[in-house]
């Protein structure tokens, strides 16, 4: 009912005419709505403040070496707080580090699409077989199993701007070596670039290798009703340039005012 009641606001706002709440469960959210955006003038975004480093948790992660089988997985949270500028800082950054690095949300495209350190199919090979694991940002929710597909063998460094996020599941399903509340890119800055195994680097992009054939094969499977979706993506990628712009439209989208 919520839903319908915004859709129908949605509807009377394009028009200017106004929906009145049918029913109590409407008169609550809408004046939950009101509440929430009640005075709202100036919607700048607030600037994020520096999360920086402890000085004691920069020494230990200086004296972290020697790993052969390194591991970076970067989340949304790696862009703050300074946005495209941290972008550049952080891609430079993770490039001299030297380990094979998975991007999630909004860290996607952060290294551009042919870089060699990229990888985006083999995240659940890389974890179970790192001797060191970066959570840059990212969180050991859903995505990473709770924190199960890490490796219980590996170091784990845990890097976050949240306290909750930065020991979510810790203890349970995985131990960190070093974690701290921080800002990513700062952080990493601190860590001694890696001398990275060849062969873990082969390793992995041989199997990178077999899931994109895989991709490809699926996408010349003809279906009986309607359009292979794997197909349909395959030949969006090959039009897209560097400057295009997608739009996606909710499954909602269809019930509202066009």
């Amino acid at each position: 009912r919520s839903k319908q009641w915004y859709q129908r606001r949605v509807r009377g706002e394009m028009s200017g005419v106004k929906d009145k709440p049918r029913g109590m469960l409407e008169r609550i959210v809408s004046a939950k709505v009101n509440a929430v955006f009640a005075g709202v003038k100036d919607v700048t975004p607030v600037p994020l403040p520096v999360c920086s480093m402890g000085v004691a948790a920069i020494k230990r992660l200086r004296k972290i070496s020697g790993a052969q089988r390194p591991v970076v997985v970067v989340g949304s949270q790696a862009m703050l707080p300074f946005g495209p500028k941290t972008a550049q800082y952080l891609a430079r950054l993770l490039i001299e580090f030297g380990a094979p690095i998975y991007l999630g949300g909004m860290s996607r495209g952060l290294l551009g699409v042919e870089h060699h350190l990229f990888f985006r199919h083999t995240r659940k090979q890389a974890l179970r077989d790192a001797d060191l694991i970066i959570l840059a940002g990212a969180v050991t929710d859903f995505r990473l199993n709770y924190g199960r597909s890490l490796n219980r063998r590996a170091k784990v460094i845990s890097l976050n701007r949240s306290l909750v996020q930065l020991k979510l599941n810790e203890g349970t399903f995985w131990r960190s070596e070093l974690d701290d509340v921080c800002d990513v890119a700062p952080a990493i800055a601190q860590i001694v670039p890696v001398h990275c195994d060849p062969s873990w680097l082969q390793q992995l992009r041989a199997s990178e290798e077999a899931e994109e054939a895989k991709i490809s094969e699926q996408s010349k499977v003809a279906l009986d009703d309607g359009v292979n979706p794997v197909t349909l993506f395959k030949v969006l990628d090959s039009l897209l340039t560097e400057d295009s712009l997608l739009v996606g439209l909710p499954e909602d989208s269809a019930q509202l005012p066009r």
